[in-house]
């Protein structure tokens, strides 16, 4: 029986035993399921991350009181970010004086 076995080259006749080629494809499949994961994982907590937190138009408009007071920023230049920033001032910029 043997003999036919191998003649035939019937894999069922030696099933009980895998050859080191079936292991190490597992052994592979098994190492590219695992990084498969990581990178799942990975995705996942980089792209679940929360927003980063904006500013209020009020605390921005602080953050460059403190500017001109160091003199990173002139007072004409925080004159037309505070026309920006104040109520009203966003309005303004969608609709341009004059254009309709």
């Amino acid at each position: 029986m043997t003999g036919a076995c191998h003649l035939t080259g019937n894999v069922l006749c030696g099933a009980g035993t895998p050859t080191t080629e079936l292991i190490g494809m597992y052994i592979l499949l098994a190492a590219f399921l695992i990084a498969g994961g990581a990178v799942v994982v990975w995705a996942a907590r980089r792209f679940r991350q929360p927003p980063p937190d904006r500013l209020t138009p009020q605390a921005e408009l602080q953050r460059f009181r403190e500017l001109v007071a160091r003199g990173d920023m002139s007072a004409e230049e925080f004159e037309r970010v505070r026309t920006l920033l104040e109520p009203g001032g966003a309005d303004s910029r969608k609709a341009p004086p004059g254009r309709a």
